[in-house]
């Protein structure tokens, strides 16, 4: 049976109408963030994690200022040189991410404010950061990190170690 030029394009379409189908599910639940993130533009990025919080004696400048035990310091894209004081002081994790969420590791926790006179709107930060990385469900203790960072051959996805606060 021969098959003409009209139903092998409608064929391929179908075909690329089905594929764009599966890739779209996929993205949108756990187990397809892993086989998703292929498509839909995941990179591993490397993250310095607080292993201890900072502190501040005024509880409202403390939840400003302070970073605490979770809190992503920064965020590079995988293959950043950390220096060794870097390796010892913060829990280094490769993250599989979007770079929307990689920015969102750093954001602060905020809402906009307009004051009773009607000046322009304004930022009040709330705590330092919107979200965490979920650490105290990890194997370690910041001690160990003199002896080396305890995951540098995992990648961990977003949605399996980060949570808002």
């Amino acid at each position: 049976m021969k098959i003409n030029k009209t139903d092998r394009i409608k064929r391929t379409i179908l075909i690329a109408s089905v594929f764009g189908l599966l890739v779209l599910i996929f993205s949108q639940t756990t187990w397809g963030e892993k086989v998703g993130s292929l498509f839909v533009g995941k990179n591993v990025y490397e993250t310095a994690i607080m292993v201890r919080d900072q502190s501040n004696l005024n509880p409202r400048e403390d939840a400003k200022t302070s970073l605490k035990r979770g809190d992503v310091l920064v965020v590079f894209p995988e293959g950043h040189n950390w220096s060794n004081t870097e390796r010892i002081s913060y829990l280094i994790l490769k993250i599989r991410m979007t770079e929307d969420q990689a920015n969102q590791l750093m954001k602060p926790k905020s809402e906009e404010y307009i004051s009773a006179e009607g000046d322009r709107p304004r930022e009040v930060i709330f705590k330092t950061r919107q979200y965490r990385i979920k650490i105290e469900n990890l194997d370690f203790e910041p001690m160990d990190l003199i002896a080396g960072q305890p995951f540098a051959g995992q990648i961990f996805d977003w949605s399996e170690i980060v949570e808002e606060k």
